[in-house]
């Protein structure tokens, strides 16, 4: 695919802290995980000059802060300045998709790969848009092309199994996440993806030996808990969370979940 993109963002738990798994546009029973894009990280030993200011750098700083309208204006001065730089488009795609508007987000991205062809970051960002979208094939091929000219970049390999989790190629995506696991062993968002693919292959069991593996207890039952009520499954998804609680009376998003899904399911005066 946080914010939600190409396709939810906490620190040891990705689940363990959130709501759910956020999720880009288009639903599969409840929706599936979400695509991270991989944004440029911005430097931290820079500093703008005074007598010509970095306009990339300033926009990757802002960016890194959430000031997408403001980045937009660097970026329009870095574009002018010159129109062949591929990083630039990129940039402007992230901010426009983050402030919502994913129509020039897409001819962003597709501006900063006629920049340059072989600009990975440009192809997962058009799929990390298309998949938004809910035009899955479209986000697959574009995805896939950044996996190749980037095979290790675990963030693409993660993104591209989401997509594949969408399209509903489960076993496909399973691959990718174990791919993405073997680059990047602590990559949170590709263990809670792979214990879904787990869930939706029928092996519950395994997802939650997997979880256990890699999580407190209480986290893992917590994320697991998340899992099986995207998918539907909401009187295991209560059972889980209860049993969260029962590891971790303290354990704060699972006693949320648990309450936020009682709520659901108790009709509205």
């Amino acid at each position: 695919m946080g914010r939600g993109v190409l396709f939810v963002q906490v620190g040891v738990c990705w689940l363990m802290m959130a709501v759910c798994l956020g999720g880009c546009a288009g639903r599969w029973g409840r929706e599936t995980a979400a695509v991270r894009p991989l944004e440029t990280q911005s430097r931290p030993d820079w500093r703008p000059t005074t007598t010509e200011p970095d306009y990339l750098a300033l926009a990757r700083d802002l960016i890194q802060q959430h000031h997408y309208t403001v980045a937009l204006r660097q970026l329009d001065l870095a574009i002018q300045a010159d129109k062949n730089t591929a990083e630039a488009h990129y940039l402007q795609g992230v901010c426009q998709r983050e402030t919502g508007d994913r129509a020039s987000a897409r001819e962003s991205f597709q501006q900063a790969i006629q920049s340059d062809r072989e600009y990975a970051p440009g192809h997962n960002g058009l799929g990390v848009v298309w998949c938004m979208d809910g035009q899955y094939e479209a986000a697959r091929k574009a995805i896939q092309k950044a996996v190749a000219l980037n095979p290790a970049n675990p963030d693409f390999l993660n993104n591209l199994g989401v997509v594949e989790i969408r399209a509903r190629l489960v076993k496909s995506a399973l691959t990718r996440f174990e791919q993405c696991l073997r680059i990047a062993p602590d990559h949170t968002r590709a263990k809670n993806n792979l214990a879904e693919c787990l869930v939706r292959l029928g092996r519950n069991q395994a997802a939650l030996a997997f979880l256990e593996k890699h999580f407190p207890p209480a986290a893992a039952c917590n994320n697991l808990g998340v899992i099986y009520e995207r998918v539907g499954y909401l009187s295991q998804a209560q059972g889980m969370f209860r049993k969260a609680l029962d590891i971790d009376p303290h354990l704060a998003a699972a006693r949320h979940n648990l309450n936020r899904l009682k709520a659901k399911e108790t009709p509205q005066p």
